[in-house]
């Protein structure tokens, strides 16, 4: 690289700021050959052997140097097109393509082969090739809608998908660590309107990810999964099974004890639950299981008599969202959660005691929820609520929620 620093690339340079003759292959040459010394180094060693930051020593250092240099060729590029230069479709894709996907390598400096550095001179590379792609911002490169009419023949969302699974895949991605970097980056950046469409290629990845035995990955691929979900319609997720295969590949970590892991994984599980529960094949129907159930029914397992404190605060910051997600459903667990709160609440654990506010919380929520639903009936219909709640008194329920039906009497009294 240091002959190319030191002979090809001035000379480029100098023919590009002088308006001089020169050919796309030429240009091709020279920045090939500078974005594959970008790359940060693939791993030759067993799959069971997790890397580190010190696997990756002076990387980031050699990378920011490169990615300042890519950053002035595209610069003068593109000041050569503004003037009037007419670059090929062909050779612009594979440019902008190939330079995205080396600085989405880098763009933040948490990964271990980056720096702050670093990703600072990724993020200018990413602002220039937006220029040369004639696009006002990121998402208009990825999702389209280029100022320029000729770049509307160039989907380079697709080509830069279909160009990264080449080496991030199932096979390949444990050894092309940094290929993580630019699918979390390409991913991050679409907007809902493109996203499902690209489901494709978007979640295997995440999928295969989420598998994996390193906590970190499993954390990774929970993640996507979650912007996934989020970002994209019911159906889309329904389609093909997508959201049969996502709970199957992750409701096995509700086994997991790694907190970190769980804490991506609940709100995950709930949102994919919430696909499945909403399926138009179960409208009209009352399920005896609902997916939600089968989720509560492992919860309520793992918090009965856990004693890590951690966990303790885990779980039931989890509880509040799975019975908001399950609604007036959630009535049939009562009788295994109220006792359980009751222990949470009776457990010293530790001068913060997170797990017994998070308990405390769900409670009062329950108690206002129930409260204003059967104030809204009794404004609605109140001889029929009247009725209906007449022999409140004499019903079988936890001591705890006879304080609940004292206050439903009040409201519904004469």
């Amino acid at each position: 690289m240091d002959a190319l620093e030191d002979d090809q690339i001035p000379c480029l340079l100098e023919k590009l700021m002088n308006g001089k003759d020169i050919t796309e292959d030429e240009i091709e040459s020279t920045v090939t050959k500078l974005l594959q010394s970008c790359h940060a180094p693939h791993l030759n060693r067993a799959e069971d052997v997790p890397y580190e930051r010190s696997d990756f020593l002076g990387v980031a250092c050699t990378a920011k140097r490169r990615l300042d240099i890519l950053c002035r060729l595209l610069e003068e590029l593109n000041h050569s097109q503004n003037k009037g230069k007419k670059f090929s479709l062909l050779f612009k894709k594979s440019v902008v393509i190939r330079s995205l996907l080396v600085a989405s390598e880098y763009s933040e400096k948490e990964w271990e082969w980056s720096s702050e550095e670093a990703a600072l001179s990724a993020r200018n590379v990413i602002q220039i090739l937006c220029q040369f792609a004639s696009v006002l911002s990121l998402k208009k490169l990825l999702c389209g809608e280029p100022e320029d009419s000729d770049s509307c023949a160039i989907n380079y969302l697709e080509c830069a998908l279909q160009t990264l699974t080449s080496t991030f895949n199932k096979k390949s991605w444990k050894k092309c660590v940094a290929a993580r970097a630019s699918y979390w980056f390409i991913l991050f950046n679409l907007d809902e309107k493109c996203l499902g469409s690209y489901l494709t290629y978007l979640l295997p990845p995440a999928l295969f990810i989420v598998d994996d035995w390193e906590q970190r990955n499993k954390i990774f691929g929970l993640k996507c999964l979650h912007h996934i979900l989020q970002n994209t319609t019911g159906a889309e997720i329904r389609w093909y099974g997508r959201g049969t295969v996502i709970y199957e590949a992750i409701k096995n970590l509700l086994h997991s004890r790694e907190v970190k892991v769980l804490e991506a994984l609940y709100p995950t599980l709930i949102l994919v639950a919430g696909v499945l529960e909403s399926d138009p094949e179960y409208t009209g129907q009352l399920r005896s299981v609902s997916t939600n159930d089968t989720i509560m029914q492992q919860l309520i397992q793992e918090m009965r008599h856990e004693q890590n404190i951690a966990l303790r605060i885990t779980y039931s910051a989890a509880l509040p969202d799975l019975l908001n997600a399950m609604g007036i459903l959630s009535l049939k667990w009562s009788v295994e959660i109220v006792p359980m709160f009751e222990d949470y609440l009776a457990t010293y654990s530790g001068p913060k005691s997170e797990d017994r506010i998070n308990v405390l919380k769900i409670r009062q929520n329950l108690v206002k929820e129930a409260l204003q639903v059967v104030s809204l009936l009794h404004a609605a219909a109140p001889k029929t609520t009247q009725k209906l709640c007449e022999d409140l008194a004499s019903v079988e329920v936890h001591p705890q929620c006879q304080c609940l039906l004292r206050e439903v009497e009040k409201i519904v009294s004469p």
